[in-house]
């Protein structure tokens, strides 16, 4: 499900396959937030995923602007 939404968002598999680990490794980090009321995860997991895609993409346009591309805000 990660994997199919970074897939979605980024139209890169390869891409999708570094969110997807990074994602989990936050998820890892952040285990301590879950309550264990039998709620699914989903929502948490892409929840991450989401602020994973957008840092990445974040990182993405300063390494850009760092070579010497156009800088957006």
């Amino acid at each position: 499900m990660v994997y199919r939404y970074a897939v979605r968002v980024t139209g890169d598999w390869a891409t999708a396959e570094d969110i997807v680990s990074l994602t989990f490794l936050e998820a890892w980090r952040l285990r301590a937030r879950i309550r264990p009321e039998g709620e699914s995860l989903r929502p948490w997991l892409l929840g991450i995923a989401t602020n994973v895609l957008r840092n990445a993409a974040r990182s993405a346009r300063r390494h850009e602007a760092a070579r010497g591309g156009t800088r957006r805000r």
